[in-house]
This record gives structure tokens, C-alpha cells and sequence, in this order.
């Protein structure tokens, strides 16, 4: 959904949807074309050869896969803690909108894996996210569903991937103080591709974070 597309209806709300969606959606890496320049250095290709022979074409695609691959906890924990970064600069109405999918995203968390487990049921969950979440009765079932037969677990990675990001980014500002860069620790942990959490903090406490302090 293209944030231009729902711009005509700001006072309802959904012009912000439309941020949120294109937050969770776009791609993460953020020069596309650099990206591009170092995938063909990897298969060995310089940027004016002839059209890329099917081999080469292989082992692009298997570095692309390796590196942007889709991970629920790194895709959509990036997405959560972009759309975070931007809320004290969003309007009233925006922050509302955001806040309220923070919640939906909180109320996944616990309540998908207690269904897996037998200790809530579809119907007490449903009833949870009506009351305390404040979904209508047709999103609540949708939620519930797809927390019990369409995509069991999945539901959990966004507030996971979002939580884990925030805690590292307070490690690492508290750890460098006022050498923190922002823009750095972005561009560092988006490099890093795919890798899950526990592993994404350890490449940026122990090659990050020494490498900021280098003069």
C-alpha cells in the first residue's frame, strides 16, 4: 500500500496505516544499488560485463537468498523498530494508529504460543483481543486463526525482533556514549543479513562496537 495512495483520508487514520505498511513491507537494506555492485563482486563479475552466464546467475542468486533471505524475527523486528524510531515524529493521529499495532503486536507474543500450548483457548483469545486490544469481532477471529492453523508462531517474531533490537541498541549507546552513531549501528546491523538475534549481538558488541572506538 503506497503511503501516496491514502493520503486523501488522513482524518480517518489511514494514511498511517499506509506508513506502518510501508515500513513492514519495504526492503531493508538501503542502497539498493550498492547492494546490486557487491553481490556481482561476490560472484566475481565487474560491473560492464556481458550478460551474466547462468552460473553466475546461480551463485547471485544463492548470496541474495543468503543475505536478504526472509526471516520473520529480522524483517519484521527491523520493520518494528523503524516504525519506532519514527513515532515522536509522527502527528497525534499517527501515534495513536502506531501504539495500537504495538499492542496487537505484544498481544501475539503470549498469545500464540499459550494456544499451542493448551493453555488459553480460540475463544478466550478472541475475547482477550476484543476487550484488551480493542479489535472488532472479525479481526480478532482473523488473528486468532492465524495464530492456531495458518501460521502458527509466526505471529510471536514481531514483537521479538523488535524488543531484541531495542535492547541492543540501548546496550551498544550505553556501552559507546556519546561516539554512538546512529546511521553506523543502522547501516552495521543490516548488513549482517539474516542473522538471528543472539548472533546479530554478538558480530556488533564484538565487531562493531571496537571498530567505532578505533580513532
Amino acid at each position: 500500500m503506497p503511503l501516496h495512495r491514502v493520503t486523501y483520508v488522513h482524518a480517518t487514520g489511514l494514511v498511517f496505516e499506509g506508513l506502518s505498511t510501508l515500513l513492514d513491507e519495504r526492503i531493508p537494506p538501503p542502497r539498493r544499488a550498492t547492494a546490486l555492485a557487491r553481490l556481482r563482486r561476490y560472484a566475481g563479475l565487474e560491473a560492464g560485463d556481458a550478460p551474466i552466464a547462468e552460473q553466475a546467475r546461480k551463485r547471485l542468486d544463492q548470496v541474495a537468498r543468503a543475505v536478504f533471505a526472509e526471516n520473520s524475527a529480522n524483517m519484521e523486528g527491523w520493520a518494528r523498530y523503524s516504525e519506532a524510531i519514527l513515532l515522536p515524529f509522527m502527528p497525534p493521529e499517527g501515534q495513536l494508529v502506531s501504539l495500537q499495532h504495538r499492542l496487537v503486536r505484544a498481544a501475539r507474543g503470549f498469545l500464540d504460543p499459550e494456544l499451542q500450548a493448551g493453555k488459553i483457548t480460540p475463544a478466550a483469545a478472541r475475547t482477550f483481543l476484543e476487550k484488551e486490544v480493542v479489535l472488532s469481532p472479525l479481526l480478532a477471529q482473523s488473528e486468532v486463526e492465524r495464530y492456531t492453523f495458518r501460521a502458527p508462531g509466526q505471529a510471536t517474531s514481531y514483537f521479538y525482533g523488535f524488543t531484541r533490537l531495542m535492547e541492543l541498541r540501548r546496550e551498544v549507546e550505553s556501552m559507546m556514549g556519546p561516539r554512538f552513531d546512529a546511521q553506523r549501528f543502522h547501516d552495521f546491523v543490516l548488513a549482517q543479513g539474516i542473522l538471528p538475534p543472539k548472533l546479530l549481538r554478538k558480530s556488533v558488541i564484538e565487531r562493531f562496537v571496537p571498530a567505532q572506538r578505533t580513532p
